[in-house]
């Protein structure tokens, strides 16, 4: 089911003109729903594209790897010019809605979330332990 979800996700990105640069390497086995992961590679997708959407050259990166007992995933891309001005991608739903979804998935599996800005790009990396 995540698969088939990311496929469609990053097809269509790849179809609006961003490059998406993806490294996954998720374990079948991994203890986190198929709801928890889709919501976090939604949610980080969807705040990478929306950074880089005015972009020259749009672009994000994702990963997803495991290295000693947590889930690592990530995102980076660059942030658009005009980017300190938040439109919001559904009207009616608050800003930063995502970022507080990506925290309480944290929380659930005693993890973290960090992202920040630097040099013109945008990261996130949300670290769940697994065990």
């Amino acid at each position: 089911m995540v698969d088939a979800f990311l496929h469609n996700k990053i097809n269509a990105a790849k179809s609006s003109g961003v490059e998406i640069d993806a490294i996954i390497d998720l374990p079948a086995n991994v203890p986190i729903s198929n709801l928890d992961l889709i919501r976090i590679f939604g949610n980080m997708l969807d705040n990478a594209l929306d950074a880089c959407a005015q972009c020259l050259s749009p672009k994000v990166s994702l990963s997803c790897s495991k290295a000693q007992g947590c889930l690592i995933v990530s995102t980076t891309s660059p942030i658009s010019p005009s980017d300190n001005i938040k439109s919001r991608r559904i009207a009616g739903l608050e800003q930063d809605l995502g970022q507080r979804v990506l925290s309480d998935i944290a929380t659930k599996y005693n993890g973290s979330l960090i992202f920040g800005e630097n040099n013109g790009i945008r990261k996130t990396e949300l670290i769940l332990n697994i065990g």
